[in-house]
């Protein structure tokens, strides 16, 4: 029996696959398209796994950093904003861009009046206006690539916008399913 099982592997792996042909009779970028869309797919299964990390009681606003940092491996920049007082004016309180943690306090301006909305609802801004407000510079490889953040409030009094260079129609998903796990987390009121 073990004979037929090892001879059945063996010939399964002689042959040439279907992908394999495919990939031989096709340009490299094929192969690297194949790849991306893996790789995206992966990502938002990751994406939605930050939900059970913080599924369960309501976080403290102790987990918020922990949380938004989770988020640096999903998307080009984040924002997390604070309100501290009701007229909408909000601080920034923790911040990345290309994947490194920006220090807040050493930014000019760390205050925006953001938009009053009800929670989790996606709100769109350019992501160059947002970086200049805080003096930040996008860097050589994203200045011209039109880059979009977005605001999604979590209660009244915290909200983060993050900025994704994928394009329509997987950037709209990606916040989609950024939405729904966000709506899974129980947020302090």
């Amino acid at each position: 029996m073990f004979k037929k099982l090892s001879s059945k592997l063996e010939k399964m792996f002689d042959q040439p696959s279907e992908v394999a042909s495919h990939v031989e009779n096709k340009p490299t970028t094929a192969t690297v398209l194949k790849t991306d869309e893996f790789q995206i797919t992966e990502n938002n299964k990751l994406l939605e796994n930050i939900s059970y990390i913080f599924s369960g009681d309501q976080i403290t606003e102790k987990d918020l950093p922990l949380l938004f940092s989770h988020l640096s491996s999903f998307f080009e920049g984040g924002f997390l904003f604070e309100k501290k007082q009701t007229n909408g004016v909000a601080i920034l309180t923790q911040a990345f861009w290309a994947g490194k943690s920006i220090s807040c306090k050493q930014l000019p301006q760390r205050t925006l009046h953001l938009p009053r909305t009800s929670a989790f609802k996606v709100l769109k801004t350019p992501t160059k206006t947002l970086m200049r407000h805080f003096g930040l510079d996008l860097g050589q490889n994203y200045n011209d690539s039109g880059l979009i953040s977005y605001l999604i409030p979590l209660n009244d009094r915290y909200s983060i916008a993050v900025t994704t260079i994928l394009a329509e129609p997987w950037a709209r998903l990606r916040i989609e399913l950024l939405q729904k796990t966000l709506m899974k987390i129980n947020f302090p009121t």
